[in-house]
């Protein structure tokens, strides 16, 4: 379990750990939220490229797209052929495990990456 308490060591912790799954082969792509190029919003990325994890925004301040939506596409068509790592919200893990109730989601190869949620800022 990795616990960091400021904020900045927090979401280094949780790209150390991401990229660290994709550099050692635990997983080989991971669904990330990203800033998208614009700046003004943040998206669902899935890459295989440890690289890109350096841009990620795994803990963003808003999210336009519901993350256990995401998955659902992901998985639409049966469980997804390669481990795989998806970062979610606690509200989005929980909707996540509905999905999965209704057969909505396909849970098998999926490792699921959550965290304390810090609530609105202001």
């Amino acid at each position: 379990m990795l616990v960091v308490k400021e904020k900045r060591n927090r979401v280094q912790g949780l790209k150390d750990l991401l990229k660290g799954l994709l550099e050692k082969d635990v997983v080989k792509a991971l669904l990330v939220p990203m800033r998208i190029p614009s700046g003004e919003s943040f998206a669902h990325v899935l890459t295989r490229e440890a690289a890109l994890v350096d841009d990620a925004w795994p803990i963003p301040p808003v999210m336009t797209v519901q993350g256990a939506r995401v998955v659902s596409k992901l998985t639409r068509k049966g469980p997804v052929d390669k481990p795989t790592a998806v970062v979610l919200r606690p509200c989005e893990l929980r909707a996540m495990r509905e999905l999965i109730k209704l057969n909505q989601v396909k849970p098998e190869g999926l490792l699921t990456i959550s965290f304390d949620c810090q609530g609105p800022t202001l």
